[in-house]
């Protein structure tokens, strides 16, 4: 192989494989604290869903510790945050099963411990920006 050939093959590897890490994804961190009249909740599945027209985005999600704290992580991919633009956003959390195999137990869960103006129904929405965002719900029932 030539020289010239064995360097535009190189760099060619270089621009491929370096583009390998990474999603191509437009996306920021997004952070906060989802509480319920006032108390942290925990165990919440927050969303974020683009509301992008003409392109497919990717969702995010991210659950909520004792504290009501979450990061969000982009669904398909696994990156940090979510894409940059306007989401749709829900907050779901349901009542822990006491048996999984109990089918009356399993009814229960079906039914949400957040009101449906949060999730189902919800009036939630957000502005990912570049940069760092956080975005804190006070929820009330």
């Amino acid at each position: 192989m030539s020289a010239p050939s064995f360097l535009r093959l190189s760099t060619l590897a270089v621009v491929v494989l370096g583009g390998c890490g990474g999603s191509g994804l437009d996306t920021a961190p997004v952070t906060g604290t989802v509480t319920l009249d006032g108390e942290p909740l925990s165990g919440a599945t927050v969303t974020f869903v683009p509301e992008r027209t003409g392109m497919e985005a990717p969702s995010s999600q991210g659950m909520t510790d004792a504290q009501g704290r979450y990061a969000l992580s982009v669904v398909a991919t696994g990156d940090e945050g979510a894409v940059i633009g306007q989401h749709q956003v829900t907050i779901n959390v349901f009542p822990e099963q006491e048996d999984p195999t109990d089918d009356a137990d399993l009814a229960l869960t079906e039914e949400q411990i957040v009101p449906a103006r949060y999730n189902e129904d919800s009036e939630l929405t957000y502005e990912v920006k570049d940069g760092s965002n956080v975005a804190d719900w006070a929820l009330s029932n």
